[in-house]
């Protein structure tokens, strides 16, 4: 029952000062009274805020109270510009704050959520803006790692010289970090659950780890619904700051 409003997010390339960026972004705000949070939700490759074709997420964030603000990086949907991954980190950085700047959430107050590649996105993030906590659904160990298992011939080639940033979710893990949640999609064919499972053994405290065994790549299947609404309630209501 809540309408998302569509704002279109100003700014200039770092690059180049008099080249304007416009992303589009929906948000969906909850009554204050009734608000415990916000959270700021990156997708992945291929995805865009205006065709979702399964909300179900994003409900069930509003459903626990908090408001989530959607955006589409450059060249998706009615963005401008071209599709980059050398953007990707400066875009969500800028959805970032908008919600600080514009929409008057405290610095350091935003839940960052990001599927897929997203999630990479939201891990780097976490370098350049302080976040209360991630929640890192279908994610990789990193770009690198998932080339090597589909692509053998990338192995060859030291990290360095692969990608930068390094949209590593692993690296992000091991250092010191907000309150992560990592859900791994057990039927995943884009994203092997071996990459989540391998963040859940060897990520730094404080995480928790979440595994859907019916559910494929960034969608929870009706089957493990009830497990995923029991373990973001658990996660998020750490965090809780309803007015009550």
């Amino acid at each position: 029952g809540i309408t998302g409003k569509h704002y279109r997010i100003q700014g200039s390339k770092f690059e180049q000062p008099s080249s304007k960026v416009v992303l589009d972004s929906i948000f969906f705000k909850l009554p204050k009274d009734k608000e415990r949070g916000v959270i700021l939700y990156s997708l992945g490759v291929g995805s865009s805020i205006n065709p979702l074709c399964d909300p179900f997420q994003i409900a069930t964030l509003l459903q626990l109270g908090y408001s989530v603000f959607i955006y589409d990086q450059e060249g998706y949907g009615l963005s401008s510009g071209q599709c980059n991954i050398d953007r990707w980190v400066p875009d969500t950085t800028m959805a970032y704050d908008f919600l600080v700047n514009e929409m008057k959430y405290p610095s350091g107050s935003v839940i960052a959520y990001g599927e897929s590649f997203g999630a990479g996105t939201t891990s780097e993030l976490s370098k350049h803006r302080p976040l209360k906590a991630m929640i890192l659904e279908s994610p990789f160990t990193s770009p690198k790692d998932w080339a090597d298992q589909r692509l053998s011939i990338t192995a060859i080639y030291p990290d360095f010289l692969f990608m930068e940033p390094t949209f590593s979710n692993l690296e992000m893990l091991k250092g010191k970090h907000p309150p992560v949640l990592v859900i791994g999609t057990a039927l995943d064919k884009n994203v092997p659950v071996s990459h989540a499972r391998q963040l859940a053994d060897q990520g730094a405290q404080p995480f928790q780890y979440l595994e859907l065994p019916t559910s494929p790549h960034v969608y929870v299947n009706v089957k493990d619904r009830g497990l995923y609404q029991k373990q973001l309630k658990h996660f998020l209501d750490q965090f809780s700051e309803i007015n009550e």
